[in-house]
């Protein structure tokens, strides 16, 4: 084999691992993406749920204090 067959085979398997590498950090950022695109959404469910909770409490002890139930 050729020096320079040889450097051209190098230089391929550098620029294949170097592929492989940029893949994985793709792959990396693209679940990082969709982790945040879903915690996006927890704090305003949670906030809403407790709202909800806080003024089903008060209506029942609303209701209980107004002899309504």
């Amino acid at each position: 084999m050729s020096d320079d067959a040889f450097r051209s085979q190098i230089e391929i398997r550098r620029w294949l691992a170097e592929s492989d590498k940029f893949v994985a950090e793709q792959r990396k950022l693209m679940s990082e993406a969709a982790k945040f695109d879903r915690d996006r959404w927890t704090a305003p469910l949670l906030s809403l749920a407790a709202v909800l909770g806080a003024l089903t409490g008060f209506l029942a002890v609303l209701a209980r204090v107004m002899g309504w139930g």
